[in-house]
């Protein structure tokens, strides 16, 4: 057991001056110097212990205090050597010298928490006894002086950025120090110097250093930062000092040499996001510069670069795309610069919409960040003037010359290209305003940059067409006409013709482009589906043992041609029967078909079985089908099935009664399709499981148009069978496998499958969206002799038939036969200048123009009669939107118009178009202002045939709805003006008011004065306030006369009245007395050759 000998206290080094300090034994010592020597005092006077294996060891403690991480050992001594070491021990003390004996090292580190333990028995006391286990806790502090880590620019930089300034980093956060220390940046050119106070003052041209932790960072650089420039930077030793409580001083910063960028501006700013593939990059340099000779050939160029793609070199050869001028260096692969422009459209250059993208797919560039860099080399001094010798850049290896060195290393120069824009632009104002009697004024306002289009029409869209309507381009197959037009269908009258002037019809497989009233408009008349996959519609192509058979392709008649082995065709003749077939079969050396006008059999071939004698009792058929000697056909009008020829296993015994909509026949086996469900039912030859087709899978083949393709639903070959199943489109096969026949791919969809001797075949049919007439062949099953690989240049097929061991097909284009595999009897050398399939028949189909207000319809209206304007206009931020202004010129005074405006963004290559709702909506009525005069024409002035005194005028009038005012004025009397003859008109006598739609008039004078010379005048006013002119007025006039008066005239009163009394004066002479009667007539009278009679009623012998 240890005796009572304890640690009284222990000393150590304590802070930068190194003074010790005494602790007491239990305490915790801080600031302790790394390098310090550990003194431990006893309790009395000690001596060495004599046992071995006794340490005394210095752990190093996690500096987590609630870390359980074990202490790490870092150095151990072993006492008794420790201990016999000169002045080890005095008295009460024991003295570890870790910091003045190199070998006691135990390489303590800054900042860190350890802690000594001494073992039992390392000393004894005077009794004997040993010390119990002692533990000394202490903290290192912060010793090390901070020095450099890094620095921004790095030494020996050729490109530093002048934006990027200067910034040193150190090990650890520093300040300034006080101590009339100095930071130096020299001008290397002319050896200037600034001397920047380490203490935070200003330097003479107002530098300073601005600390910020670690970093210290050099402010007011502008007075003495240059472009292009070699600068050395170094600073006294002690400049700055840590914050620990030591303030340790800095080392000194060595000597740094760097060369600022010869870049002063970029455009796009560095980076940009959102940078349209249309704009230019343009580098700022700081003298005038020009591309280094040879370019890329001699690997000196500059690089534009999408992240992750390959990156584009370009150079001196790539101009006007890329050239210098003064100090700029602009690269413009959109060619939007007047000076790229100017040369491209000169030297007959093709420009490219995509701009920085152009040669990439979108894909790859839109929305990527994109790097540009400046090879080293690329770019010279325009005054070819050398570096200085003490430059950096002479020293650079670039030749010696006035060379620059690679820009954007340190400082990388990168922008971000605009995602596609898949927003449409708004049209936020449509304002459309008659500005004279010809020409609208519009203005429109849009949410962002792009182009604006404007047109106004009025409506005659239901106007007759007259037959004006011009194919401008014919079209084929495969795009447009050749010269010679040997690639086109024929689009000759009839094929075409118009309805109106907004709707033509197109017919006969004609296809093109036409101008109606001007505008241009594509119109395609389509092929039936039957027709363009004949083959799959009906057996117009067949296979055999040795040969093969096809209808050929006329616009009527389809008759048969055969090729192979001769005497399989016919043993005789070696030629099939003559005629027009509407479907053809090959069976084993025999072959059938069905005639096109009767639907009766024929065959030909050898008949050992009775194979050619046709079905008993003929018949009208709708498609047959060919086996081993043998055959069936469906009748046209109950589609159940006759057989005929060899039946040994009941392939010639088909199901009564049964109705199909498509039969084929294998070696011994017959299967076909039920039109009830689709589902298949077979009979004959089942060895193999051929005639034993899956429970409830429907087959039935449709093109894309969903047109039904009854031959392409099911094939028989020798022992298989193969179907298109009606759900998906994909293949089903069941029958004999030895050779992999039944193996259908089920990775497409098919319009067609064919089932030879031990492979299959099948036509694909087009994914959605695809073109529809696919028509690529798919094949399975054997192929020793090829039979199952198609030709790689086979065209499309609309019809495929497979044989033993050979396959053909017919091109879906014009029907030119194809075949490949077993040739021992050429059959698979069909007549390749025949055309074989069922004759194209189209749908008539009718196109029409845009008819409602429409983007299209307003970007195709100018210089068609209509008027149409446009004008790009740019993003105005102040005030929050594009504005375009526009005329509308050429218009019809007086006519009301319909505007309508469209706009598009200027997204590139495809721009966004305005929401056509709102192209509707957004339309405005316009009436132009009517201020030409109207005009008439007194046509004729006829006597009234019943009233005397009054004229019937008829006149012929400018336009409808004009307001007529007429008079007549005695001959030789002055000419009324316009306000004198409106003066003279009563409601009753010169008014009249045309109305609408008609030009004509009559107007009625009366009150005039029988049987006399009269001149007529007239005036007029249009709907639009427009008075006639006195020139006008005066052409209008008519000399007439008035017709005598035959109608007596009317007595109207009497004075006295009828029973009155007359007032009577003595007249001075005789009895009675005098009085005056009056009479009032309804026109003026004079005296005729009748008489009054004055009879007296009374007083008679008075009167007289």
């Amino acid at each position: 057991m240890p005796g009572n000998l304890s640690l009284e206290s222990f000393s150590l080094q304590v802070g930068s001056g190194g003074t010790s300090t005494t602790f007491g034994s239990k305490s915790n010592a801080s600031n302790v110097d790394p390098q310090t020597d550990f003194n431990l005092l006893w309790s009395e006077s000690v001596s060495p212990g004599g046992e071995g294996c006794r340490l005394i060891s210095i752990y190093e403690l996690s500096a987590n205090e609630a870390s359980a991480a074990e202490p790490v050992l870092v150095k151990s001594y072993e006492g008794v050597d420790l201990l016999s070491r000169a002045g080890a021990l005095s008295g009460s003390q024991l003295t570890i010298a870790q910091g003045s004996d190199v070998t006691l090292h135990a390489s303590l580190k800054d900042q860190t928490a350890y802690k000594l333990v001494v073992e039992e028995y390392i000393v004894l006391d005077v009794g004997g006894e040993g010390n119990a286990r002692q533990v000394v806790a202490f903290t290192t502090g912060d010793f090390t002086e901070p020095h450099l880590l890094s620095s921004s620019p790095a030494a020996g930089d050729l490109a530093w950025p002048l934006s990027r300034g200067i910034t040193l980093t150190f090990s650890e956060a520093v300040v300034a120090n006080a101590s009339g220390l100095h930071l130096r940046l020299k001008r290397v050119a002319n050896s200037t110097v600034e001397n920047v106070p380490c203490d935070g003052s200003a330097s003479s041209s107002g530098l300073r250093l601005n600390i910020q932790g670690s970093q210290v960072q050099l402010e007011g650089l502008a007075s003495v930062w240059y472009a292009c420039a070699d600068f050395q930077l170094d600073a006294d030793a002690g400049c700055l000092e840590d914050t620990s409580v030591n303030r340790n001083p800095s080392s000194a910063v060595p000597v740094l040499q760097f060369v600022t960028s010869c870049v002063t501006a970029l455009s796009p700013a560095n980076d940009s996001f959102q940078v349209a593939m249309d704009s230019q990059i343009v580098l700022t340099f700081s003298e005038a510069v020009q591309l280094a000779p040879g370019g890329i050939a001699y690997g000196v160029s500059i690089t534009l670069e999408p992240l992750g793609e390959a990156a584009r070199q370009l150079g001196v050869d790539d101009y006007p795309f890329v050239y210098a001028s003064g100090r700029d260096v602009t690269i413009d692969l959109a060619c939007s610069s007047k000076r790229c422009k100017i040369f491209a459209e000169a030297a007959g250059l093709s420009v490219s919409t995509l701009g920085l993208c152009t040669g990439r797919a979108l894909q790859n560039c839109r929305g990527k960040v994109h790097q540009v860099r400046v090879g080293p080399g690329a770019v010279l001094r325009a005054s070819g003037a050398a570096w200085p010798g003490t430059s950096l850049l002479s020293s650079a290896g670039l030749n010696g010359t006035g060379a620059m060195a690679a820009q954007f290393v340190a400082d990388p120069y990168t922008f971000t290209l605009r995602l596609a824009d898949m927003t449409p632009p708004k049209m936020l104002l449509v304002d459309a305003t008659a500005v004279s009697e010809a020409t609208v004024a519009v203005k429109v306002q849009l949410d962002e940059s792009g182009s604006v289009f404007c047109a106004a029409w009025g409506g005659t869209d239901g106007d007759s067409c007259d037959d004006d309507i011009v194919l401008l381009e014919q079209y084929s197959e495969n795009g447009t006409c050749d010269t010679n037009r040997t690639t086109c269908t024929d689009c000759d009258p009839p094929s075409f013709g118009c309805f109106n002037r907004t709707v033509m019809w197109i017919d006969d497989g004609c296809q093109g482009k036409f101008s109606l009233k001007g505008y241009e408009l594509e119109c395609m008349s389509r092929e039936l589906d039957t027709t363009i996959h004949d083959g799959a519609y009906k057996s117009v192509l067949s296979l055999g043992h040795r040969h093969a058979c096809a209808l050929q392709k006329h616009t009527v008649d389809t008759d048969a041609s055969c090729w192979g082995k001769a005497d399989y065709i016919e043993p005789v003749t070696g030629l099939p029967a003559a005629g027009s077939f509407s479907s053809i079969s090959v069976g084993f050396q025999h072959t059938c078909a069905v005639r096109s006008v009767t639907g009766s059999i024929v065959c030909w071939g050898t008949n050992s079985f009775g194979e050619t004698d046709g079905p008993a009792g003929g018949g009208v058929f709708w498609a047959v089908t060919s086996g081993y000697r043998f055959s069936c056909a469906l009748y046209d009008d109950t589609r159940t099935v006759a057989c005929w020829g060899q039946n040994g296993q009941g392939q010639a015994t088909p199901p009564v009664g049964v109705v199909f909509l498509q039969i084929s026949a294998g070696d011994g086996h017959v299967c076909g399709v039920r039109p009830s469900d689709y589902t298949a039912q077979c009979w004959g030859g089942n060895t193999d499981g051929q005639s034993t087709p899956p429970a409830g899978v429907a087959f039935l083949a449709r093109s894309i148009g969903t047109s039904v393709l009854p031959h392409g639903s099911l094939s028989s070959g020798w022992h298989h069978t193969c179907g298109v199943r009606s759900l998906d489109g994909g293949v089903t096969c069941w029958g004999q496998n030895t050779d992999g026949q039944t193996n259908a791919p089920q990775d497409s969809t098919f319009v067609l499958v064919a089932s030879g001797r031990a492979h299959s075949c099948g036509l694909e049919k087009a994914a959605a969206g695809a073109t529809e007439r696919k028509g690529t062949v798919r094949c399975w099953g054997l192929n020793d002799l090829g039979q199952s690989s198609p030709p790689l240049t086979l065209p499309k097929l609309s019809a495929l038939s497979t044989g033993d061991d050979f396959t053909c097909g017919l091109a879906l284009e014009d029907g030119e036969p194809f075949c490949w595999g077993k040739n021992d009897y050429l059959q698979s050398q069909p007549p390749s200048a025949l055309r074989f399939g069922l004759p194209d028949e189209f749908i008539t189909a009718s196109c029409a123009l845009e008819t409602r207000p429409s983007s299209r319809r307003i970007r195709s209206a100018s210089g068609k009669g209509d008027a149409a304007a446009t004008v790009v206009t740019s993003y105005d931020s102040a005030l929050g939107y594009a504005e375009a202004n526009l005329l509308l010129g050429g218009l019809l005074e007086g006519k009301t118009y319909g505007v309508y405006c469209t706009a598009q963004d200027a997204e590139l290559p495809t721009p966004n178009t305005v929401n056509e709702a709102r192209v509707a909506t957004a339309g405005r009525s316009v009436t132009m202002p009517d201020r030409t005069p109207p005009t008439l024409v007194v046509l004729d002035a006829v006597p009234s045939a019943t009233q005397g005194g009054v004229l019937l005028l008829t006149l012929q009038l400018s336009e409808p709805l004009l307001k007529v005012f007429c008079t007549a004025v005695r001959d030789r009397e002055p000419a009324p003006s316009g306000r004198e003859i409106i003066a003279s008109v009563t409601a009753a006598s010169g008014f009249g008011q045309a109305v609408a739609g008609s030009l004509t008039l009559e107007v009625r004078l009366q009150y005039l004065a029988f049987d006399q010379e009269y001149d007529v005048y007239c005036t007029a006013q249009d709907p639009a306030g427009n008075w006639a002119t006195e020139a006008s007025v005066l052409r209008t006039k008519m000399d007439v006369h008035t017709l005598f008066d035959v109608t007596s005239p009317r007595l109207l009163s009497t004075v006295p009245v009828d029973g009155g009394y007359a007032v009577c004066a003595a007249d001075g002479g005789t009895a009675g007395c005098v009085t005056t009667l009056r009479f009032l007539f309804d026109e003026d009278v004079q005296r005729g050759t009748g008489n009054f009679s004055l009879v007296c009623l009374s007083n008679i012998g008075y009167c007289e």
